[in-house]
């Protein structure tokens, strides 16, 4: 299919599973949407990255040939595409973790994510933990210390400190919590965390 037939059809924005679907038949190549994420100037990249988010959910042994590629758009200059493929890496750890396990050698550069002062990176990290884990169990040590400090981390909001985007930071953490605690080692720093975090002035992190 011609690039420009292609973003005709992303144009249309249809549901991403039907785009998924011609991907799988071959209609379309996962390649030519990875071209789109990574040059295309127009709207069609959003589309784009939604069906390959999609894929990387429901059949992540397809994405994963191009894992190095998908990787690399974490330094996309478009903040939506690096939010989408921090949401998509971590789909494909579990294949990674039986095959080539490229994670090892790029795990430093994804979670030093952890760090930043932006609240839809670090919401969607922490959402992806889980999957981190779950592949990559030797990960704990490294990740979890981090997320134990988050109340005393600074987020900003319009180049403002935001105690609110802390807490709404807090607020993912328990939830990330609540599906580790049964994590060894952890489980009573865990709850320790949630117990401090009670009296959080946003009501749905109490």
């Amino acid at each position: 299919m011609e690039r420009e037939e292609l973003l005709e059809k992303l144009r249309k924005k249809d549901p991403a599973e039907s785009y998924a679907a011609q991907v799988y038949e071959e209609h379309i190549l996962l390649t030519d949407l990875l071209d789109i994420l990574e040059t295309e100037k127009t709207a069609a990249k959003y589309m784009a990255e939604k069906i390959v988010r999609y894929i990387s959910e429901d059949r992540p042994q397809l994405l994963y040939p191009c894992f190095d590629r998908l990787f690399a758009l974490l330094d996309s200059d478009n903040a939506f595409i690096r939010l989408g493929v921090i949401l998509s890496v971590p789909n494909l750890l579990e294949l990674d973790s039986q095959t080539e396990r490229k994670w090892e050698n790029c795990a430093g550069r994804y979670l030093r994510l952890l760090d930043t002062d932006d609240i839809a990176v670090f919401g969607n990290v922490v959402q992806s933990v889980p999957r981190i884990l779950k592949a990559y169990p030797e990960a704990a040590d490294t990740v979890l210390p981090r997320l134990l400090e988050t109340d005393s981390h600074n987020f900003y909001r319009k180049q403002e400190l935001s105690p609110e985007c802390r807490n709404v930071a807090v607020g993912h953490v328990i939830d990330c919590f609540s599906v580790l605690l049964c994590l060894p080692g952890y489980q009573e720093k865990m709850i320790a965390f949630a117990e401090r975090n009670r009296d959080n002035e946003r009501k749905q992190v109490r």
